[in-house]
């Protein structure tokens, strides 16, 4: 994940599940994730919207004892991001 907090112009939904087809709810990891000025950890499944504009990550995986799937939802056509300096980036083509 990205280890610097940044924004984008776009909406983005993360999906966080067990990889278990059989059982999603299955979940056995820890998620450390920062959001605006918050720090949530995550112990079960969840969908984190993050609305345009809201600074979010670093994300740090503090266990994952079984696989899970991170599914991330980019609401664009292009991606770019905003560093908390103000800087653009863009992302490689094909990423």
């Amino acid at each position: 994940m990205e280890p610097q907090p940044h924004s984008h112009d776009f909406d983005q939904v993360w999906h966080i599940f067990g990889a278990d087809s059989n059982d999603i709810s299955d979940f056995r990891a820890e998620i450390e994730m920062s959001i605006g000025d918050e720090k949530h950890t995550i112990t079960t499944p969840k969908i984190v919207f993050i609305p345009k504009g809201l600074i979010h990550c670093p994300v740090n995986f503090k266990k994952i004892e079984k696989p899970i799937i991170w599914l991330n939802l980019a609401f664009t056509g292009g991606y770019e991001q905003t560093l908390g300096s103000g800087e653009k980036r863009d992302l490689p083509k094909g990423f």
